[in-house]
């Protein structure tokens, strides 16, 4: 199975966080990273390819469109 990178990305376009992970597939892998999402777009990368970014939906109420930090998954 492959191994994957997932980066939170922020609006200035630089790295928050990265989580390795592996993965059947990449199809298993981005539906891995949509269950991560917090508000801000990620990057899955395997290796040195980039697989996916994956857009956050922006909250509602935020005036940033970010979501809340409050509930910070690990």
């Amino acid at each position: 199975m492959p191994g994957y990178c997932a980066s939170t990305v922020g609006p200035d376009g630089y790295v928050i966080t990265s989580r390795a992970f592996v993965a059947a597939d990449d199809d298993d892998a981005i539906v891995w990273v949509k269950q991560f999402i917090d508000g801000y777009d990620m990057a899955l990368w395997t290796q040195a390819r980039l697989v996916a970014r994956v857009k956050a939906a922006p909250a509602l109420g935020s005036p940033h469109g970010a979501a809340s930090r409050a509930c910070v998954r690990t």
